[in-house]
C-alpha cells in the first residue's frame, strides 16, 4: 500500500490504501461506554437478587435437613416408648408443652430414661435429648437436636385414663403412653 495524495478544495489530504479510514471517534466511544454502564446498573441487581435468593435457598434447605434429622431421632425414641415392667399405676409418661419425659428401650434393649426440654442462649432456643442408663442413672448423655428456635411446643394425643376420652392435650401425665405427640417448632433464619 503506498499513501497517496488526494487534493480537494481545501488542500492535500493524504489517504492510505485508498479507502476511508477506520477506528472509533471519542463520541463513538462515550456512547459505548454509557451503554455499557446502564447494561452494568440494570444487571448488578439482578446479580445481587440471584446470590441473594441462592444464600437463603441453601440456608432453608439446611435448616429443613436438621430438622428431619432431629424429628427422625425424637421418632426412633418416642417408637420405643415403654410402660417398664413393675410400674403398675405409676407415672411413666410425663410430658408438658416444653418438653416430655419417659421410658425406652436402647439398641441393645436396655431400659433408658430420656427427657427433650429446651433451653436459651444467645442464638435462640434449643432443643436437646438427655439420655439416662437405667443401669448407671450417673450417666447422662445430652444431646442438641435443634438451635435457633424462636417458638417450640409438644401436645399430646390420646387418653391418660381408660375412662378418658380421645384428644389433643397440652400436657400428659400417667401410666398411659399417649397415641401420638405432635411437635410444632419456628426457627430463627439466619444467613
Amino acid at each position: 500500500h503506498s499513501i497517496r495524495p488526494f487534493t480537494n478544495r481545501s488542500g492535500p489530504v493524504l489517504v492510505s490504501g485508498g479507502g476511508p479510514q477506520r477506528g472509533m471517534t471519542l463520541v463513538e466511544s462515550l456512547i459505548a461506554m454509557a451503554v455499557l454502564a446502564m447494561v452494568i446498573a440494570i444487571t448488578a441487581p439482578l446479580l445481587q437478587m440471584t446470590f441473594a435468593t441462592t444464600t437463603r435457598t441453601e440456608t432453608l434447605y439446611r435448616l429443613a435437613e436438621e430438622d428431619r434429622t432431629a424429628v427422625g431421632a425424637l421418632r426412633r425414641a418416642l417408637s420405643r416408648a415403654i410402660v417398664p415392667a413393675g410400674t403398675r399405676g405409676d407415672v411413666v409418661f410425663i410430658g408438658r408443652r416444653g418438653g416430655l419425659r419417659f421410658f425406652a428401650y436402647d439398641d441393645r434393649g436396655a431400659v433408658q430414661e430420656l427427657s427433650l426440654s429446651t433451653a436459651n442462649d444467645a442464638q435462640g432456643t434449643f432443643l436437646y435429648l438427655t439420655v439416662k442408663s437405667n443401669e448407671a442413672r450417673e450417666m447422662e448423655e445430652r444431646i442438641i437436636l435443634l438451635t435457633g428456635l424462636s417458638d417450640f411446643s409438644l401436645s399430646y394425643y390420646g387418653a391418660p385414663a381408660r375412662d378418658a376420652p380421645l384428644t389433643w392435650r397440652r400436657q400428659w401425665s400417667g401410666a398411659q403412653l399417649p397415641m401420638l405427640v405432635r411437635l410444632t417448632m419456628v426457627r430463627n433464619i439466619r444467613g
